[in-house]
C-alpha cells in the first residue's frame, strides 16, 4: 500500500504504498496545517457554523466537557484542525445541552486540495489524531476526479467505546479501498459529531 501522510483531527496526513510515501509527511508544508487551512476547505453540512477550525495550540477546549490536552502530532507546533462538537452543542456551559450554536449531532467535512498522485498504486491514508468519543462517527472518502464524485465513506475509529479517548499521539492508517493515484486526487474527512 502507498501511504499518503498528512500531519495534524486534529489532523496530519501521508499517503503511502508499501511504506513508500507518495505525498506528504513530517515537514512537508502541503500535508501540515502550518498556520491555517493551507488550501483545505471546510464545509458545515447540517449547520454552516459547525465546521473544522484551525487551532494554533492543537486543542479543542472550548466545550463544557473538554479536556486541556493538545494533540501530540509531530507538527503540532504548526497548529491543528479541530472539530469541537462539545462546544458547538453547549457553548461551553455545563448542562446547556443543545443550546449552543449548533446542537449535536453536527456533520461537517474537511476537504483536501487537489493532489497529483499520478502513477501511485493502491493507497492508504495515515494521519495523527486525538479525540474523545461519546457518540460521534468518523469517516474518510476519496475522489480521483478533483471532487466531482466521491468514494463510499470509509468508517474508522468505530472500535472506541463511549467516554474513551485515543492517546494524544495516536496514528491512524485507513486503507482507501479501490483508490489508485490520479492527477486530481482529493480526500475528505467527514465527522458526524456528537461530543
Amino acid at each position: 500500500m502507498k501511504r499518503i501522510f498528512l500531519l495534524p483531527f486534529f489532523l496530519s496526513f501521508t499517503f503511502y504504498l508499501q511504506a513508500q510515501v507518495v505525498w506528504g509527511g513530517a515537514g512537508d508544508a502541503d500535508s501540515e496545517f502550518n498556520g491555517g487551512l493551507n488550501g483545505w476547505t471546510t464545509n458545515g453540512i447540517t449547520c454552516m457554523d459547525a465546521v473544522w477550525v484551525w487551532e494554533a495550540d492543537g486543542m479543542a477546549d472550548l466545550g463544557a466537557y473538554s479536556g486541556s490536552t493538545p494533540i501530540a502530532s509531530p507538527s503540532v507546533s504548526n497548529g491543528a484542525m479541530v472539530f469541537d462538537s462539545d462546544f458547538y452543542d453547549n457553548a461551553g456551559i455545563q448542562g446547556n445541552f443543545g443550546l449552543g450554536i449548533c446542537a449535536s449531532p453536527q456533520v461537517a467535512e474537511l476537504i483536501s486540495p487537489v493532489m497529483d498522485l499520478t502513477g501511485a498504486g493502491a493507497l492508504s491514508l495515515q494521519f495523527n489524531q486525538y479525540f474523545r468519543q461519546f457518540n460521534s462517527v468518523y469517516k474518510v472518502a476519496w475522489s480521483a476526479d478533483g471532487g466531482n464524485s466521491w468514494s463510499d465513506d470509509i468508517i474508522f475509529n468505530d472500535d472506541v467505546a463511549v467516554n474513551q479517548a485515543s492517546t494524544p499521539n495516536d496514528v491512524e492508517s485507513v486503507p482507501l479501498k479501490g483508490a489508485t493515484g490520479s492527477s486530481q486526487f482529493r480526500i475528505k474527512f467527514i465527522i458526524e459529531g456528537d461530543y
